[in-house]
């Protein structure tokens, strides 16, 4: 029995839905972010991953910032995520993959739709930059379409800057002072993500030219969301985040829809539980099932701020200091550093001995 298609959730209330469709329209005729064959190359190394051979480390922003497109900023953050994977090869002694959440993390859902401003007056929340601004202003918060073509040229900028466009995505064409290979975000805005699906020549598959991996938020990830529908009909690698009330029928139903063929490397399940949770559930079924956890997703800045405390002795620690995010708290990289190495420690096995077990 086939699913009932829900109207797309999370998705913002567009300020002119003819101005919306002009923009899609012009976006439908541009050169896609990324070539094909390059997110079809992630899918064969992420196989390696399930196989236990490699690991994956996907690291960046929690919203990222038109403002932050700049060469230095990107470097900045390609180095970080560079220097965090490079540890973890070094503790595990296998091949790391390194996954950019940046160059299209501009969208984020929010929990609540409004939200009332300093002046007293309600307002959109802040969406992230490809919906509106951060600004505590009425007008600021205004969910305007032309925005998505910011996203669009502020994309091709990121790409560009690391080689990854599909016009420089070799390894000729790349600086040599970082080695990240590949750009991911969350797949929320559909009117985008669909405006921006190309057919590859040489395999003829569709391909969400986006980004080379894509995933979808534990929002709306219900198994008849328009957003598992996208999803399941393009050919990159992609990813579903799993939260502490996915049922296992739930998650069966995801992985049937959205990985059928049981390609290694198709889907990733990005285990989201909580710390409440995490450690008792996630260690007993992936040792029931024969797993092993094979990466880890972080929000995560190469800036010092100030967004996560170290431990729960610092929980009243004022953390206003350098609170810069946009959205959700973001680890800074001596953070990072420390979350890298204590998890690639813990899942660390010598040859033979892949499997966690509880």
């Amino acid at each position: 029995m086939t699913a009932t298609r829900t109207e797309p959730r999370h998705q913002p209330p567009w300020s002119d839905l003819d101005s919306l469709h002009e923009v899609t329209s012009k976006l439908l005729g541009y050169r896609g972010l990324i070539d094909p064959g390059v997110s079809a190359q992630l899918r064969r190394e992420l196989a390696e991953v399930a196989r236990g051979k490699a690991f994956v480390i996907q690291a960046g922003d929690c919203a990222e910032r038109f403002a932050e497109t700049s060469r230095s900023h990107v470097f900045a953050k390609a180095r970080m995520l560079d220097r965090i994977a490079d540890a973890a090869e070094e503790i595990l002694a296998k091949p790391v993959i390194r996954i950019g959440r940046l160059g299209g993390q501009f969208a984020k859902p929010r929990s609540k739709a409004t939200e009332r401003l300093p002046d007293g007056s309600e307002a959109l929340t802040y969406r992230g930059d490809a919906v509106n601004d951060t600004a505590p202003t009425v007008l600021a918060r205004v969910a305007d379409p032309r925005r998505i073509a910011l996203a669009y040229e502020h994309s091709a900028s990121v790409v560009n800057t690391l080689g990854l466009s599909p016009s420089r995505h070799t390894a000729a064409a790349r600086t040599g002072a970082f080695s990240l290979t590949y750009s991911a975000h969350e797949a929320l805005l559909l009117d985008y993500e669909r405006a921006l699906v190309r057919t590859d020549p040489i395999s003829r598959r569709r391909y969400a030219t986006s980004a080379h991996f894509l995933w979808v938020g534990e929002r709306t990830r219900r198994i008849n969301d328009a957003h598992v529908e996208f999803v399941a009909g393009v050919a990159n690698p992609i990813g579903v985040k799993i939260g502490p009330s996915a049922s296992p029928t739930e998650v069966r139903a995801l992985v049937n829809r959205l990985g059928p063929d049981r390609l290694p490397g198709r889907l990733t399940l990005i285990v989201r539980m909580g710390r409440e949770r995490v450690g008792e559930a996630l260690p007993r079924v992936l040792s029931h099932y024969g797993l092993h956890p094979g990466g880890l997703h972080l929000e995560s800045t190469p800036v010092n701020v100030t967004e996560c405390v170290d431990s729960t002795a610092e929980l009243d620690r004022d953390l206003s200091e350098n609170y810069a995010t946009g959205c959700d708290s973001r680890l800074n990289p001596r953070q990072a550093d420390y979350v890298v190495q204590r998890a690639a420690h813990l899942f660390f096995r010598p040859s033979g001995h892949e499997v966690v077990t509880s």
